[in-house]
């Protein structure tokens, strides 16, 4: 009997798989970056994909095919990215919906 080495990993989904990377990121976005009203890192999105199975390369993939989309937009600091929800973007442009949903 052989023991895995590498640490048990937690699966949020309870085993489920989100349909795609880019359906994962529109959640993510969805859910916390435009709530929020500020922009994420690329690593931070990545690294929360990653819990879900999502490959970095199809993570960056997905934020860049939704960028093109005009959904969110992206904003080089040194060698990092931050990613920010548009106005075509935003659900809710005349904040019709509360600030209360915008909080962080």
């Amino acid at each position: 009997m052989t023991s895995d080495p590498r640490p048990a990993r937690r699966d949020p989904l309870g085993g489920l798989r989100p349909s795609s990377a880019r359906a994962l990121l529109l959640v993510m976005i969805g859910e916390f970056v435009w709530p929020a009203g500020q922009p994420a890192w690329s690593s931070t999105l990545l690294s929360g994909m990653s819990e879900f199975g999502i490959e970095p390369n199809a993570g960056r993939k997905a934020l860049h095919r939704i960028a093109a989309t005009g959904v969110t937009t992206s904003r080089r600091e040194g060698n990092r990215v931050r990613w920010s929800v548009t106005p075509q973007g935003d659900p809710d442009p005349a904040g019709r919906l509360g600030t209360d949903l915008r909080l962080a």
